[in-house]
């Protein structure tokens, strides 16, 4: 009994009583209101004189000192199935893959995209009300990179979306229309994140035809100085495109006709230093890639090309690299250019014989049948009525 009533006294002592503790503030309102506000400013006065500090978060990644030591990381990380590439002579560099995503999450990453996001909306803004993936004009095929092929030059069907496969004038058609897929308001979110994932794809997938390549080796060019890892094997196509049968059937398989027909493309700068020659399959395919940025001039030994493409024929000029503004001034130096007859025809070229000519013939045949339909009575003369 004793006990029973020590337990029910402690739990009516630990109750609180909200009615009594509301009272006892409505008593002293009067305090509270005054004290509460003076408190308020006193805290603010302090908290405003008190230094800053912040907190940083750093995270260190030591230089290696010798090729060795790079190697006994590498051979480590293997055991755990992680391939930092490049073997017993992987970099030095302190910048190793893994921190990757901490870079691309950083503040300062993020803000130097702002600009860069603005005029890349703009360039495909243009692109996608201009262009596509290939154009023909005059009877010459025209594309970026490559036509995805086979080991044996036949057309390589590619899987764009799940369950379908496509290859050629097809292949290219149909991911055209992909890519505009994210910029449609009709579609399904699930359709504009799968096409917003192809579009990066086509920027660096072994089956892009912007592409064509085993791997992108950008960040091991930048941090591995292996050179073994910088390799990028080329696609069927670059391999095959000096192949006159092969060409010839690529430009069946897009329909291009006429006697003088060419493929024009590029992507791969032409290393002319190595004697690389940019018109090949006897003349039916030109490589007008000759690396115009300033980057690729040590590697193509050139500054570019200029295809003019004219009434006679065409011409390609190739442009030596331009070496400084002072030695253009001082040494009367300019940007030298070489001329090469790619193609020269005995008829020249009039405009009845282009695409705009074809155009304006259908035009004029089809205002001559109404003409006729005119004159015959086909179509009744209506007078308005004054």
């Amino acid at each position: 009994m004793d006990e029973n009533n020590k337990m029910n006294q402690v739990e009516e002592e630990s109750s609180i009583d909200y009615a009594a503790l509301w009272a006892a503030v409505k008593r002293r309102k009067h305090l509270y209101v005054v004290v509460l506000p003076v408190a308020f400013v006193l805290a603010c006065i302090y908290a405003l004189g008190l230094p800053n500090y912040y907190n940083v978060q750093v995270k260190l990644s030591p230089e290696l000192s010798s090729k060795s030591s790079t190697s006994s990381i590498s051979a480590l990380a293997s055991q755990f199935g992680v391939n930092l590439g490049g073997g017993a002579n992987a970099g030095t560099e302190a910048l190793f893959p893994t921190l990757y995503p901490d870079l691309m999450n950083s503040v300062d990453f993020k803000t130097s995209l702002f600009p860069v996001k603005v005029k890349l909306h703009k360039h495909i803004n243009m692109i996608l009300r201009h262009g596509c993936m290939y154009a023909i004009f005059n009877n010459n095929l025209l594309f970026h990179a490559s036509i995805p092929l086979n080991a044996d030059g036949s057309l390589k069907e590619v899987e764009i979306a799940p369950g379908i496969k496509c290859s050629g004038k097809e292949l290219l058609y149909n991911i055209g229309m992909l890519i505009r897929t994210p910029f449609q308001t009709d579609s399904s979110e699930e359709e504009r994140k799968y096409a917003t994932d192809f579009f990066l794809y086509l920027w660096c997938g072994p089956d892009s035809p912007l592409f064509d390549k085993s791997k992108m080796a950008t960040f091991e060019r930048y941090f591995i100085a292996d050179k073994a890892t910088h390799n990028e094997e080329k696609g069927n196509y670059f391999k095959l495109r000096d192949n006159e049968q092969i060409v010839d059937n690529i430009m069946d398989a897009f329909e291009v006709t006429g006697a003088n027909r060419h493929i024009i493309n590029g992507h791969v700068p032409v290393h002319v230093c190595n004697g690389e020659n940019p018109i090949k399959a006897n003349g039916k395919l030109m490589v007008i890639d000759g690396g115009f940025s300033q980057a690729y001039h040590k590697e193509t030994g050139i500054a570019g090309y200029t295809l003019v493409y004219h009434s006679r024929g065409f011409v390609l000029v190739q442009h030596e690299p331009f070496t400084s503004t002072l030695d253009a001034i001082q040494k009367c130096n300019d940007i030298k250019s070489t001329t090469q007859i790619v193609e020269m025809s005995a008829h020249r070229m009039r405009v009845a014989d282009t695409d705009i000519g074809h155009e304006l013939g259908k035009q004029i045949k089809d205002l001559e049948r109404l003409l006729y339909a005119y004159r015959h009575g086909y179509i009744k003369e209506v007078i308005p009525n004054k």
